[in-house]
C-alpha cells in the first residue's frame, strides 16, 4: 500500500510549485510519486517510457555521489538538471554525497527520518 499521507508528499503539495523539479528516491511506489511533481530520476520503466534517457541520469546521479566532489562540482550538476529540491531519507541521508550536500543546502522541511533540501538560494560556498 502507498501512503497517501507520507509526510514528504503532503508537505510537497502543500508548500511547492506544480512544477518543481525533485531529486528523490526512484523506487516503483514512493508517495512522492503521487504529489504530480517531476521526478528528475524516477523508476527506469516510468522515465524510459516517458522517451527520456534513464541511463545518462543514472551516470549523472554516480557523479553526483563521487566522495570526490567538491560542493561547487555538485551545485554545478544540480543547476544543471534544474533540480529545485532534494528529498534524502532513511540510509540516503546519512551517505557521504548527501552529508556533503546537508552541509551546504538549507532544509526546507524535516520529518523523522526525512529531510527536504531546497537549491531555490544559490548557498555562498557555491561561488
Amino acid at each position: 500500500d502507498i501512503d497517501l499521507h507520507d509526510p514528504a508528499l503532503c508537505w510537497a503539495m502543500a508548500h511547492t510549485p506544480a512544477k518543481s523539479r525533485w531529486l528523490a528516491p526512484y523506487g516503483v511506489l514512493h508517495p512522492l510519486h503521487l504529489s504530480g511533481r517531476p521526478l528528475y530520476l524516477g523508476y527506469p520503466y516510468f522515465v524510459e517510457s516517458a522517451g527520456l534517457d534513464w541511463q545518462s541520469r543514472y551516470q549523472w546521479l554516480a557523479q553526483l555521489s563521487q566522495d570526490t566532489r567538491s560542493f561547487s562540482d555538485r551545485w554545478a550538476l544540480l543547476e544543471s538538471a534544474g533540480i529545485d529540491f532534494i528529498l534524502l531519507e532513511g540510509a540516503t541521508r546519512n551517505r557521504p554525497w548527501a552529508k556533503a550536500l546537508r552541509e551546504h543546502l538549507p532544509e526546507a522541511w524535516r520529518h523523522g527520518d526525512q529531510i527536504i533540501l531546497t537549491t531555490q538560494q544559490k548557498p555562498p560556498s557555491a561561488l
